[in-house]
């Protein structure tokens, strides 16, 4: 193989005129956090089989996985899956137990010029340089209109008109692997002649207390405005409880990570497909709940969110008189409590009997509102009554029919 003249320890004097070059075996490592960890490789050893590779590692690694194949090993099986010899001209997703260094001896680097033939979707793809490079160099412009977004481990960017590329992860960067999501079947290579050696990164450093990791799905929503926040600020995306990623306000659009729930029991508590992440405002270390309309999670998923306000939290506990009322067959009951508590909402007959229990659980501190369907019942005077903690509220409505 010829080198990659993009590497550190190549030597132009050593091209021949014919146009070969000479071979270099190089040895480097990879950091691997704890979790999932987005990555592919610029130098290859002979032996590419994912035994060889990673066997240093021990049980520290779990497994595997690219686009559409995977491998790992099994006792008393061995070594098994369809993604055992690594290729490459594809990204790899390599799950840790916990932190290690995966050291690559003996390596041969790539061709600069692999072809990647890419189809409608997801693509997991490798980035064969040593150097960085931001996205809208790297690409050649006459496939930029086919690629919808690139996505990396945590990071993002897609093009937006009047931005340009916009997104946490718009540089290419050695050793990491990238997910192409295409709108049409097409082939490229990257190029080759167009690199940029000072990139500057967006080093984030969680706030104390805000951790998670990385997992093997993940989405991001890119969040236009948000009412009263300022640059510093972070926003925090939860799986009810759990925090599913977070990023820092830099003053325009950004790309919020949100985590998905993989086959690895660090997930557990992310985020399922088809439900909506909860986002939050991190101020100042006060949290803020924030609402807007949110698209349901998919994994690769690239979404836009054109704002988000903050959540008002009443001073106390209230209910609404119903409307209308009278009514038939349905009225809206309105209801605001300060702190999340438990929250009991029934109604009941003029005889005292409880005939629909409309809420009975825990609620989050906010305004609420239900509606009662009475269709099934006969007309009548009727009492709703709330409950949460020491409040207690009761109001009359009529059913007419």
């Amino acid at each position: 193989g010829c080198t990659n003249p993009s590497a550190s320890n190549y030597n132009p004097d050593a091209d021949l005129d014919d146009g070969s070059c000479i071979d270099v075996s190089i040895d480097y490592s990879i950091y691997l956090h704890t979790g999932a960890n987005l990555i592919s490789f610029y130098a290859l050893p002979d032996n590419r089989s994912v035994e060889d590779i990673v066997s240093h590692l021990g049980d520290d690694f779990l497994g595997l996985i690219t686009e559409g194949g995977a491998c790992t090993y099994f006792d008393g099986y061995g070594w098994q899956g369809n993604a055992c010899t690594i290729l490459p001209n594809q990204g790899y997703w390599i799950i840790m137990e916990s932190d290690a260094i995966l050291t690559i001896e003996n390596a041969t680097i790539l061709e600069p010029d692999l072809e990647y033939n890419l189809h409608v979707g997801a693509n997991l793809i490798s980035y064969p340089f040593i150097e960085t490079a931001s996205v809208s160099n790297k690409l050649p412009d006459e496939v930029e209109d086919f690629i919808i977004g690139v996505i990396s481990e945590g990071g993002s960017c897609i093009q937006i008109d009047n931005f340009g590329w916009v997104g946490n992860g718009c540089a290419f960067q050695p050793l990491k692997g990238y997910w192409f999501i295409a709108s049409a079947d097409f082939s490229f290579s990257y190029d080759f002649n167009t690199l940029s050696r000072n990139i500057s990164f967006s080093n984030e450093v969680s706030p104390l207390g805000y951790d998670y990791l990385q997992s093997t799905k993940q989405a991001f929503y890119y969040i236009k405005d948000i009412e009263g926040i300022e640059i510093g600020d972070w926003i925090l995306s939860y799986s009810e409880d759990e925090l599913v990623g977070l990023r820092q306000w830099q003053g325009s659009i950004v790309d919020v990570p949100v985590m998905g729930r993989d086959d690895y029991e660090y997930s557990n508590g992310y985020i399922l497909d088809g439900i909506s992440p909860q986002f939050k405002l991190l101020k100042d270390d006060e949290v803020i709940d924030l609402e807007g309309d949110v698209p349901g999670f998919k994994n690769n998923g690239l979404f836009m969110v054109s704002s988000l306000s903050q959540v008002l939290i009443p001073e106390s506990y209230s209910l609404s008189q119903a409307y209308p009322n009278p009514f038939n067959p349905t009225t809206t009951l309105n209801f605001a409590i300060p702190v999340d508590n438990e929250v009991t909402l029934s109604i009941y007959n003029l005889q005292g009997r409880e005939v629909a229990t409309l809420i009975h659980g825990n609620m989050k501190a906010g305004y609420h509102s239900i509606t009662w369907n009475a269709d099934i019942h006969s007309s009548g005077l009727y009492f709703v009554t709330m409950i949460a903690g020491e409040y207690i509220n009761t109001q009359k409505i009529m059913l007419i029919k």
